[in-house]
C-alpha cells in the first residue's frame, strides 16, 4: 500500500493497535491524530511504522496466521 511519506508538512506515524481495532496515524510536527476503527477475524501484530509505502503479510507460521504490516 502507497501512502504519502508527509501529510500537511510533517511526517507520520501509523499505529495498529488491534486490542482497541484501531488505526492511528499521528502527526510529527503538528498536534493531529487521527483514529481510525476496524473490525478483524484475522489475528493482527501490533506494531508502529513511518507512513509511507506499508506491506501487508499474512505470517501463516504462528499458530493462528496473523495479520502483519511493516515498511515496504
Amino acid at each position: 500500500m502507497s501512502l504519502p511519506a508527509r501529510v500537511a508538512g510533517s511526517r507520520y506515524e501509523v499505529t495498529i493497535d488491534p486490542s482497541a481495532s484501531e488505526v492511528v496515524l499521528e502527526a510529527d510536527k503538528v498536534d493531529v491524530t487521527v483514529r481510525v476503527g476496524f473490525h478483524h477475524e484475522t489475528n493482527i501484530a501490533g506494531t508502529t511504522v513511518r507512513g509511507g509505502d506499508l506491506r501487508f503479510v499474512l505470517n501463516t507460521d504462528p499458530d493462528p496466521d496473523q495479520l502483519e504490516v511493516s515498511e515496504a
